[in-house]
């Protein structure tokens, strides 16, 4: 204050979904798409919500024994991670602690599913595992330079070929960059609860995959904003 005048704080602007959400320091874009609002590109936190630091294991064999959360770019390469976000285990994503920002979360299956139907997914085969519709084109993004990373993009998405970690094989379980993006939901599989729901996205598939998958594979996460109730 000066002269006595009370300094008054500045007003905090009410957020709207297309509009970026600064997360430890980095601005997200995010995207409207139906009624949900959605982070438009990989979460790349390397902190949990309180600021805790998420472990981050390069060693694959360490890795696949893990059963609390941990963290990693493609390769252990940071740019990479620039570019297509960080990858991260199922664990990581269901820590207490939480890995989205206050008023997001991580999305289950169902919400998944929501954003499928919205897109135009025949209702009959959304529970279907495997390949499904042409939702994956709508979804990726339609970088040239990622040929024949072709999507529309058109719900601005931007879906990357971010590649993921997988429990064998590859280079110290690395696979599919530049061919493929493996996203985490929150829901264990129907068949089998040990394994958990994810959703893929392919360069030669217009689908949208779901399939079960380990824990313990490191994959893209998306958040979603909370909805009122």
């Amino acid at each position: 204050s000066s002269f006595g005048t009370m300094c008054e704080e500045p007003e905090t602007g009410e957020f709207t979904c297309g509009g970026p959400v600064n997360y430890h320091g980095y601005d997200y874009a995010t995207v409207q798409i139906g009624e949900q609002c959605w982070f438009a590109e990989n979460l790349r936190t390397e902190l949990y919500q309180n600021g805790d630091l998420i472990p981050t294991e390069i060693n694959l064999n360490d890795w696949i024994n893990l059963s609390s959360g941990a963290q990693t770019s493609y390769s252990n390469d940071e740019s990479l991670a620039q570019s297509h976000g960080l990858l991260y285990n199922w664990y990581a994503v269901m820590d207490s602690r939480k890995i989205c920002p206050s008023g997001w979360h991580g999305p289950s299956n169902g919400e998944w599913q929501d954003l499928e139907a919205n897109l135009g997914l025949d209702i009959s085969i959304i529970e279907m595992e495997g390949w499904r519709g042409n939702v994956g084109f709508q979804l990726k993004n339609s970088d040239t330079s990622e040929m024949p990373w072709n999507g529309s993009n058109e719900v601005s998405f931007n879906g990357t070929p971010s590649g993921f970690r997988q429990l064998s094989g590859g280079s110290n379980g690395f696979v599919g960059l530049g061919s493929r993006g493996e996203y985490w939901t929150t829901s264990n599989a129907v068949s089998n609860a040990s394994n958990k729901i994810s959703r893929s996205l392919d360069t030669n598939q217009e689908a949208l995959g779901m399939s079960p998958n380990a824990p313990n594979c490191g994959f893209s996460v998306r958040c979603i904003k909370d909805t009122e109730e």
